[in-house]
């Protein structure tokens, strides 16, 4: 439909700033559009797969495997982590679900600067 529209325009009409501007706005729409719907396509695969091999997962064990994980990083970024799961000691989900929730940790404190200190 942006092509038709393109199309639809003068030369005259497409060298303007302002037509420039609108087009560029609306293709980064839809190119943010597009990634949403790709999002939530893989999310939706993903809750098909975790709820097929979602399994109990004892929490105080799995927080701590991840601190030992990351001891070095927890480290040398003055991470405080702070975890109190007694309402709620076991959970169910998959390994895959564990495998994102390792790399989100990771990647928060691989991503920290001397002014933020990950909490």
């Amino acid at each position: 439909m942006i092509e038709a529209l393109q199309d639809q325009l003068s030369p005259a009409s497409l060298q303007e700033e302002d037509v420039q501007y609108t087009l560029h706005l609306i293709l980064d729409s839809v190119q943010r559009f597009k990634r949403t719907i790709e999002h939530l396509t893989e999310i939706t695969k993903l809750q098909k797969e975790n709820s097929r091999e979602a399994t109990p997962i004892d929490l105080t064990a799995l927080i701590q495997e991840v601190r030992l994980d990351l001891a070095t990083k927890i480290q040398a970024s003055q991470a405080q982590i702070e975890v109190d799961v007694t309402h709620c000691p076991t959970i169910r989900f998959s390994p895959r679900t564990y495998a994102a929730l390792f790399i989100t940790y990771c990647l928060t404190l691989l991503n920290t600067t001397p002014l933020y200190v990950p909490r």
